[in-house]
C-alpha cells in the first residue's frame, strides 16, 4: 500500500511512476514490456494511438493488480480564459 501524488494531470507522470518509484517502493518489478509500453505511449504523437497505448497499459494494470490505489487526491483546475491572476 503506498501514495503518490504527481504534481499535474498528466499520463506520463502517472504510468511512469507506477512502473519505475512506486514500483521499487512497493518492492515490484514490473516486467519490461510494460516499462517500455509507458515511455512508448508518452512518445507518440499521434493523439489515437497515444490513446490505444494508454488503454493497452491501464488494462495490463488492471489485469496484473500489483498494486491498488486506495485513494486519490481532487484537482481543482481553472481552464477558462476568464480565469486570472487566480492564488
Amino acid at each position: 500500500m503506498t501514495f503518490w501524488n504527481p504534481p499535474a494531470i498528466e499520463s506520463e507522470l502517472w504510468a511512469a511512476a507506477t512502473v519505475e518509484r512506486v514500483a521499487k517502493r512497493v518492492h515490484w518489478v514490473p516486467p519490461e514490456d510494460v516499462v517500455k509500453l509507458v515511455h512508448r505511449a508518452a512518445a507518440e504523437q499521434d493523439k489515437q494511438k497515444q490513446i490505444a497505448l494508454w488503454r493497452e497499459y491501464q488494462q495490463i494494470m488492471v489485469d496484473q493488480a500489483n498494486l491498488i490505489i486506495l485513494f486519490q487526491p481532487i484537482y481543482q483546475i481553472g481552464v477558462r480564459r476568464s480565469i486570472r491572476r487566480f492564488r
